[in-house]
């Protein structure tokens, strides 16, 4: 679940579905980074937040490797 990306916590099933059962190397991190914000529509205020959002999830995932 993620928080502060959306009105309510949005969970990102395409994200999850480039995780599952791939290894947590470059590739795997770059697809589910690039997956995690597919149909995001930010405000015009917050767009900066998709940046955060896959820096965020990058980091996550690298220091989980």
């Amino acid at each position: 679940m993620l928080g502060a990306v959306a009105p309510i916590p949005w969970q990102s099933a395409r994200a999850e579905q480039a995780l599952i059962g791939k290894a947590l190397d470059q590739a795997g991190v770059a697809a589910a980074v690039s997956a995690v914000t597919v149909g995001a529509a930010p405000l015009s205020e917050n767009g900066y937040k998709i940046g955060l959002l896959q820096t965020l999830l990058r980091r996550t995932l690298v220091s989980l490797a």
